[in-house]
């Protein structure tokens, strides 16, 4: 066989793929190329899938990357709503402080004003007894308590009843209210 006819064979093999083809099934080997080339093509179509799954891996991790972003916005803002709870807890903890206070206050002008009244009440037995007696009245003069109903000035002698009340300040409220008391 001449070299020219051997170079010829051997470009008609490269370019030409029905020579090839032709060649090839003299030597048997048509079915290993169809497979070679069935295989060529699957593969590709396997490589093809593979680009759109990287793809969708791709928008995978930029909508897992936005809900990293997004939960750490929520971090942040539930860290900032924890700070505005405890700002507010320390607000509520000085005031109940202050109405704690208030209220120890409260008692303290509550037992003055108590002892205050008491001392009023005795102050007017005294004086009211005094007066009685300047009447020929001798009354001995205490406090009545029957269940919640109370009566500063109270006594009794013979025919005589007295029946009073006793107030630092004595407004129109007190004098209609010690008007219901008493029975006539």
């Amino acid at each position: 066989m001449s070299v020219d006819l051997k170079r010829e064979f051997l470009n008609l093999l490269e370019r030409d793929i029905e020579f090839r083809y032709t060649v090839a099934g003299y030597l048997g080997l048509s079915e290993v190329l169809k497979k070679l080339d069935s295989l060529m093509e699957e593969q590709n179509k396997i490589w093809r899938e593979i680009k759109a799954l990287r793809e969708e891996q791709s928008k995978i991790w930029e909508e897992l990357k936005s809900l990293r972003e997004n939960q750490i916005k929520l971090w942040e803002n539930q860290n900032k709503l924890w700070e505005e709870v405890r700002s507010l807890r320390e607000g509520q903890n000085r005031l109940w402080r202050g109405q704690e206070a208030l209220w120890m206050e409260v008692r303290r002008i509550r037992t003055t004003l108590d002892r205050f009244a008491i001392s009023e009440e005795e102050e007017a037995w005294e004086v009211v007894g005094y007066r009685l007696r300047e009447l020929w009245f001798d009354v001995k003069l205490d406090r009545l308590s029957i269940e919640d109903f109370e009566m500063n000035i109270y006594g009794v002698s013979g025919d005589v009843c007295v029946l009073g009340e006793v107030t630092v300040r004595l407004g129109h409220t007190l004098v209609d209210e010690l008007e219901g008391r008493l029975i006539f």
